[in-house]
């Protein structure tokens, strides 16, 4: 979705990304197969970069790789997916769903959220609801980090609308911690797993 949305030059870094990223438009993206334990891929796929876009912050080691390779490469600005709960600021019948489900990922998530906001890069946090499909909804609500997360759950497509958002103004978004849900949506669980 991002790279539909945006006219700058991509950098889509993962594991296998050739064989997994295909209809690429080749004069601006770039795929690179690397890990992201992997210092010399990830510098290299840091050349030229100005922005970093994250959506996997499970590994934290991971996490602390990508902040010093960032800090060696001089990039600062960062735009990184994370998930709710992580404060559990969730209402608390949804928080107890929530952590029954993602007991394991949620304190890894919370630890690279941690080491983001701690590191000296600006940061933009995105916890989003739980997620689903669904182009016609894009509508969606903030919630700021220490207030109790709004609603349930969130299209991707409002997500993609968000972060790029946060990357298209990000000195409007820099160093926030957000959640992110679709309005009306208040629940003990999602409402498309009711």
């Amino acid at each position: 979705m991002l790279k539909d949305k945006t006219e700058n030059d991509l950098v889509l870094y993962a594991r296998d990304a050739t064989q997994r990223i295909h209809d690429l438009n080749e004069n601006k993206e770039q795929v690179i197969d690397g890990d992201f334990h992997d210092a010399d891929s990830l510098k290299k796929a840091m050349e030229y970069v100005d922005l970093i876009f994250l959506d996997y912050t499970v590994d934290v080691e991971a996490t602390k790789k990508i902040l010093n390779t960032m800090d060696e490469m001089a990039i600062h600005k960062l735009v990184a997916i994370s998930s709710l709960g992580i404060y559990d600021e969730l209402p608390e019948s949804f928080n107890k769903w929530n952590r029954s489900i993602l007991s394991e990922v949620l304190p890894k998530e919370g630890k690279s959220a941690d080491i983001i906001e701690e590191s000296n890069i600006d940061a933009v946090i995105i916890r989003p609801a739980w997620m689903y499909n669904d182009p016609s909804i894009r509508e969606y609500e903030i919630t700021q980090k220490g207030e109790t997360f709004k609603g349930t759950q969130v299209t991707r497509e409002a997500v993609a609308d968000l972060v790029l958002e946060a990357i298209q103004s990000f000195e409007e978004y820099k160093n926030t911690n957000i959640g992110v849900s679709e309005p009306n949506t208040d629940g003990d669980k999602p409402l498309f797993m009711q």
